[in-house]
């Protein structure tokens, strides 16, 4: 009886410890501790429930195992039933097909545990077997994963250095906007017209550099080596063969620029971004909407009917749309904090999921909730086609959106502040996560990239200058440091080997004459 009651359980966690085991370098103990604390219960709460139907525990416990997995699996069905209405794809097709092929195997296997005169201990054995055997082995990657992550691989970031005496500190808004492309790649590849929007930076005293590229395709690498002025193999030494990306994660929770700000007094304000590496939460003041799911939540809530089946209002598109207001509104509404500060904001927008159309409108996508681009966006179902159609509209919501934000900083900020606004990297309709020579990197690595300097700051900037220089040149001008320019470099990496880096900064004309 107690071997019958184990694999429930196992099976029930597979899903959840699978997950995990491939993002477990960039992700919290706390995010899978609570899918599998409700996972024990529901297997709980179906025992007790199912002892009315079927009074054998080793019946009722097979039962529940193919349950927990086909739970598990509706997303998957879903995106199967979806293809197969390939010329209109409905989320009524992938809904009903789901249903069909999960009502059809639980029935099969109901009338089959009622039938059968077998004691089924060979049956329980097997499920035992096999559900031990998936679990062990996704522990192990895990367990893998955390104990060969380096440990002290980061080169020192806080500077030691007496900063000079300086009055008046300027607040500092660094402002990510994931994958915003730069204004000729918009017109050019997603027929989005974002003039007005660059006029209107400039309008307002922003130098917005007409050859913009980031330094990486990946947000991490990029935004870790733009608060570290540095390039990522400069920083540390990391393996090329690691897929580990807890390091660059802790290279944001650790930078420089807090290093050289923080014995000045500043304080170090972040916001819960979604994406776990760049969230925070040992900053000075962190900020977060009330009732968000982590990406890792939402991604395997995924896999499950929830997504399909809650109202709109409620779904994970929905509460992403909420987070990225949150922050929009919450940037202007900062004053309260009296020292002076560093506000670093990561916005998974105009990153997929598209969840905004051109007004702010709420859109609802017909697959599964992800942070997924380039290739991978494929991979999970969507359809680039529809990236294409979502991601301008959101580019020009989210523009009138920033133009809102400058204006609510500027009109708060007693002394005038600097303000960062770049993409970590450009879109990714045509990028390979395992391929340079398949991705087109004039998609990719061109942004959007603005500085207001007050002062003057903004003379020491040119028209191709990359983010990796960024706070070289704020930290020179406002804060009398003397660190040298950087040569403008630009490096491609794969998903699996995120430090092993290939160069393409040849591609890029505009970047021959470097600072």
């Amino acid at each position: 009886m107690k071997a019958a009651l184990l694999h429930p359980f196992l099976l029930g966690m597979f899903p959840v410890l699978f997950l995990y085991a491939q993002n477990a370098t960039e992700m919290s103990m706390a995010d899978v501790l609570t899918p599998l604390v409700l996972v024990v219960m529901a297997v709980i709460i179906l025992q007790a429930l199912l002892v009315f139907v079927i009074r054998d525990t080793a019946r009722r416990s097979i039962l529940i195992s193919v349950v927990m997995l086909l739970f598990f699996g509706y997303g998957h069905l879903y995106r199967i039933g979806m293809g197969l209405f390939s010329q209109s794809p409905s989320a009524t097709a992938g809904n009903i097909t789901a249903i069909a092929v999960i009502v059809l195997i639980v029935a099969g296997v109901l009338i089959f545990l009622l039938r059968t005169k077998r004691t089924l201990q060979g049956l329980t054995r097997a499920f035992n077997a096999a559900a031990v055997i998936l679990v062990v082995l996704q522990v192990g990657l895990v367990s893998h994963a955390l104990i060969t992550r380096p440990g002290n691989e980061i080169a020192t970031v806080i500077s030691a250095e007496t900063p000079p005496g300086v009055v008046n500190l300027p607040d500092i808004y660094f402002l990510v906007f994931d994958a915003f492309g730069r204004e000729d790649v918009l017109r050019e590849m997603f027929s989005v017209d974002n003039s007005w929007f660059v006029d209107s930076l400039r309008r307002r005293g922003f130098f917005v550099v007409d050859s913009a590229v980031a330094n990486y395709c990946a947000t991490l690498q990029s935004v870790a080596a733009t608060m570290n002025f540095n390039y990522v193999h400069e920083l540390g030494n990391f393996d090329p063969e690691s897929f580990d990306r807890g390091p660059l994660s802790r290279l944001l929770a650790h930078n420089k620029v807090m290093g050289d700000l923080t014995p000045l007094g500043y304080k170090y304000v972040t916001f819960a971004s979604g994406h776990r590496p760049t969230e925070i939460h040992s900053a000075h003041y962190y900020f977060e909407p009330s009732f968000v799911l982590s990406e890792f939540h939402n991604v395997l809530l995924g896999y499950t009917p929830i997504p399909y089946w809650i109202s709109e209002e409620k779904s994970p598109f929905a509460l992403h749309r909420r987070r990225v207001e949150y922050i929009l509104d919450k940037l202007t509404d900062l004053d309260n904090i009296r020292d002076p500060k560093f506000v670093f904001a990561h916005l998974v927008c105009p990153h997929p999921p598209c969840v905004f159309d051109e007004n702010g409108g709420a859109v609802q996508r017909d697959w599964g909730f992800s942070f997924a681009d380039g290739d991978h966006y494929t991979d999970q179902g969507g359809d680039m086609a529809d990236y294409k159609n979502g991601y301008g509209p959101q580019v020009l919501y989210l523009s009138k959106r920033i133009i809102e934000v400058v204006d609510g900083i500027l009109a708060q900020s007693g002394t005038p502040p600097i303000i960062v606004i770049q993409g970590d990297h450009g879109p990714g309709t045509e990028l390979s996560w395992s391929s340079l020579a398949k991705s087109n990197i004039h998609e990719r690595f061109p942004i959007l990239n603005a500085y207001y300097l007050p002062d003057g700051g903004d003379s020491l900037l040119s028209h191709n200058i990359t983010p990796v220089n960024s706070f070289r040149v704020i930290l020179n001008e406002y804060f009398g440091k003397n660190y040298p320019m950087l040569p403008q470099r630009v490096f491609y990496t794969t998903r699996a080997r995120p430090y092993k880096y290939y160069e393409v900064t040849d591609s890029f004309s505009c970047l021959a004459d470097s600072l």
